[in-house]
């Protein structure tokens, strides 16, 4: 558990590979499935149906290489949060994969997160593949996302993928990308968020509500963010107005053509 007030239902902490596979959690109290501080982990065809309050499915704190295939996740809150915290040592995260998912995100948070709390030095080398998100609820603080990554802390968070994911019904935001100092913030500087890749996103139904892609400062800024065969209900988005996009604070933030790494 992480404290008397907001049990964990599975926290796995300072382990070397381990492999969480074939299980079922249902309406755990608070975070369902926490690995902390670990290496080599692996959490295959889990099903996670949770309706609590902050009820996370997959927080991902201060790890690295951490693989997640197969799951499905009906989630309150985030369905995967990437995150790191001082409780784990303010440990770097690196070498996240999530793919083959289905992902329903409820009344808080967001669909694939990373963030807010990010502290550490950086969070780098993070994919998001062959997915789809059927659900990503409007929270309504402005905060709720499909795809996200909220900086509140000092660190650098760098290299992220997101390729050949289907969106259903995104809500609120499609892409919300933020360094922002935020309630959940502890560190006293803000980092950054740099080399962001979209690939082949497709949204297939619902509504394109906007996306966001934001800054602190000028010297805490988002850059080098690239965009690749965004589409919704069939047609091709190719520019800022097309996808409804508000950029402040940005660097190279742009919408380019074909595939590859």
């Amino acid at each position: 558990h992480n404290g008397p007030h907001r049990p964990q239902m599975i926290r796995i902490v300072e382990s070397d590979g381990v492999t969480v596979e074939g299980v079922t959690l249902v309406n755990g109290p608070s975070w369902h499935l926490v690995p902390t501080a670990c290496r080599r982990t692996t959490i295959r065809d889990v099903n996670i149906l949770g309706f609590s309050g902050c009820g996370d499915g997959i927080d991902v704190v201060g790890c690295e290489d951490t693989s997640i295939t197969g799951c499905f996740i009906r989630a309150n809150d985030d369905c995967i949060a990437v995150k790191a915290l001082g409780e784990a040592g303010s440990r770097n995260v690196r070498g996240v994969r999530v793919s083959g998912g289905v992902f329903w995100n409820a009344s808080w948070g967001n669909a694939l997160e990373i963030g807010y709390e990010t502290r550490c030095e950086e969070i780098a080398d993070i994919r998001f593949e062959d997915c789809d998100v059927i659900h990503a609820q409007r929270e309504g603080w402005q905060s709720g996302g499909t795809f996200t990554i909220h900086n509140g802390d000092r660190a650098t968070v760098r290299d992220v993928t997101y390729r050949d994911i289907r969106v259903e019904d995104s809500q609120e935001k499609l892409i919300d990308l933020k360094v922002q100092n935020s309630k959940w913030s502890r560190d006293g500087q803000r980092g950054r968020i740099e080399r962001v890749r979209f690939e082949g996103i497709t949204v297939v139904d619902g509504v394109l509500p906007v996306s966001i892609v934001q800054g602190f400062d000028p010297e805490h800024l988002v850059s080098d963010v690239a965009i690749a065969n965004l589409t919704a209900f069939g047609q091709p988005l190719r520019n800022a107005t097309d996808a409804k996009m508000v950029i402040e604070l940005a660097h190279s933030v742009r919408f380019v053509d074909g595939g590859g790494d």
